[in-house]
């Protein structure tokens, strides 16, 4: 009998079910986590119970009502959000995304069945132990991503879930199923009828799984729908070469996402590349600080890297040291796709080993690191106004380019000596 050690909130919450003559599951991703050896991020429960029911059963908890109409109510047990989900049976999906209607029943059977991959259909209480009807567990032992029942029918449900079964397949390191994969080219133009948003929260969690080169390479024309730009990458023979890019780079958000939406662009050429990742974020409906940091990943990407310290200086001074490392993140990877790069990537490298003495070694990199302030200048004598701000700016600069020492007292020096000057 496979068995969970489920956290005390979710055998409170399934033993205060319990009590009551309702039944309660832990149900989809926390058990195929949890299968698979890894501690689940959150846990859902699904129950016999309607919401009425479960908002009564949890009278002495704090309770938010999520969803009544899907049957969903959140109840906080120990510091944790549970979503406490009523059985329920799908009514017609009109928009391949939402069903019309939702109707309650009593039957575990009848709501894991609506459910998206085997993988994620399974149910487990302490008491009954894992209840698995599409043989879920063995599908993760084989590490295949198979829909529950007919592929076309999941999808033409939510055309969302087509891109879902790319993520987890990237994200598990799992292959799609044979009959799973051929529904997803035969519906993949379902994916216009789902919203900029939803695609890219799904795209940014596929990027950042282990399998994503290959997931790109099997399923490339499914990125079509969303982003038609890539086509140009498959008709110049650079898909490989994307797909290597991504998967070099460590699984974080802005490098990844930077090495797609800069390969993308690269496929246009490069006097289009900035435009075409500025189109496509545009479309993906990307927040305002990602495109900002995206928009200076990749016009950066495209000029020249110099390793001298007072380069490397600017550069942190103009971004961040968070940027100027997934700059050199995202350099490397685009190189080390390439054949004939070895003096470029070893460039790179230094200039990476650089920026961490820099960081390490106290540098000024910003002018809070300046050792003097106004304040400084004006206790030695000098007036505020414009010119303090210029004397400030010419001191930061200096220290920038190596000109002068980032000491107080001969920072101080060299502003009376400025400010003796006429501007």
């Amino acid at each position: 009998m496979v068995t969970m050690r489920l956290p005390d909130e979710i055998l409170f919450i399934i033993s205060r079910l319990n009590s009551r003559g309702f039944k309660g599951f832990a149900v989809g991703g926390c058990v195929r986590d949890a299968l698979r050896g890894i501690e689940p991020n959150d846990y859902d429960v699904a129950t016999d119970a309607a919401p009425g029911d479960v908002l009564e059963a949890f009278g002495d908890c704090k309770t938010v009502e999520t969803g009544l109409k899907h049957g969903t109510v959140t109840v906080v047990s120990g510091g944790r959000n549970v979503e406490v989900t009523s059985f329920r049976i799908d009514g017609e999906y009109r928009d391949n995304r939402h069903p019309s209607e939702v109707r309650f029943t009593k039957e575990l059977n009848e709501d894991l069945s609506r459910r998206d991959f085997t993988v994620n259909a399974m149910a487990f209480s302490p008491e009954i132990g894992l209840v698995d009807l599409f043989d879920g567990e063995r599908h993760l032992n084989e590490k295949i991503i198979k829909c529950v029942g007919n592929p076309d029918e999941r999808f033409s449900e939510d055309g969302l879930r087509i891109l879902r079964a790319l993520r987890f397949s990237s994200a598990l390191d799992f292959e799609i199923e044979r009959e799973t994969a051929h529904s997803i080219y035969k519906n993949r133009l379902l994916l216009q009828n789902i919203s900029a948003e939803r695609i890219y929260a799904e795209l940014v969690k596929l990027l950042l799984g282990a399998g994503v080169g290959r997931v790109i390479k099997e399923f490339y024309d499914v990125f079509f729908v969303f982003a038609p730009e890539f086509e140009a990458v498959v008709k110049k023979g650079l898909l490989c070469h994307t797909a290597q890019t991504i998967d070099s780079l460590p699984s974080e958000k802005l490098p990844r996402l930077a090495a797609f939406l800069h390969c993308v662009g690269a496929g246009h050429g490069g006097d289009e590349c900035e435009r075409i990742c500025g189109v496509l974020m545009n479309r993906l409906k990307t927040d305002n600080a990602t495109r900002k940091n995206i928009q200076t990943l990749v016009r950066l990407c495209g000029e020249e890297l110099r390793t001298d310290a007072a380069f490397l200086r600017r550069l942190i001074s103009k971004t961040s040291v968070g940027t100027a490392k997934d700059l050199i993140k995202l350099k490397c990877s685009c190189l080390s796709a390439l054949s004939d790069s070895e003096k470029e990537l070893s460039e790179a490298l230094k200039a990476g080993e650089m920026i961490d003495r820099l960081v390490s070694g106290g540098e000024c990199l910003s002018m809070k690191d300046l050792a003097v302030s106004g304040a400084d200048l004006i206790a030695a004598g000098m007036e505020e106004g414009e010119r303090l701000g210029a004397v400030l700016k010419l001191l930061y600069d200096g220290v920038l380019d190596g000109k002068l020492q980032n000491d107080r007292d001969a920072l101080i020096a060299e502003a009376v000596k400025q400010a003796a000057q006429k501007p």
